[in-house]
């Protein structure tokens, strides 16, 4: 029962052309199993993240939606809006320290870091 719980929050990576199937899926399953997502950054490879974004935006019709495309700002932006009993899911990354170009790639500090910064920054230090 969806008022009896709290919300499902899903930050969630834009697959880059390499994966450009998966985007109408991501939007399907959102619209099914999710109360509010914030679609981001994944590994570019080169595509623009805010372009990869709308596309999916444009099959999340059923939910709220926003576009974040720094993935730091977009974790950080899931726990401030986080109420009690929300979960928040943080998918794409896992445990990669990088984000991927077209060519190479860029340092990430990796989710966990961003998440434990964050909450440590919103909620301070709980003992």
């Amino acid at each position: 029962d969806r008022v009896s719980r709290g919300r499902i929050i899903a930050v969630l990576g834009a697959p880059s052309k390499r994966h450009i199937a998966r985007r109408k899926k991501i939007g399907e399953l959102a619209n099914r199993y999710l109360d509010h997502v914030i679609l981001t950054e994944l590994d570019d490879r080169g595509e623009n993240v805010y372009d990869i974004c709308k596309t999916i935006q444009a099959e999340i019709v059923d939910i709220s939606s926003v576009i974040i495309p720094s993935r730091q700002v977009a974790i950080e932006q899931a726990i401030e809006i986080a109420c009690k009993d929300d979960i928040i899911l943080i998918l794409g990354k896992g445990h990669e320290k990088f984000i991927s170009l077209e060519v190479g790639h860029v340092d990430y500090p990796g989710d966990s870091t961003i998440v434990k910064e964050a909450i440590e920054r919103i909620y301070g230090e709980n003992d």
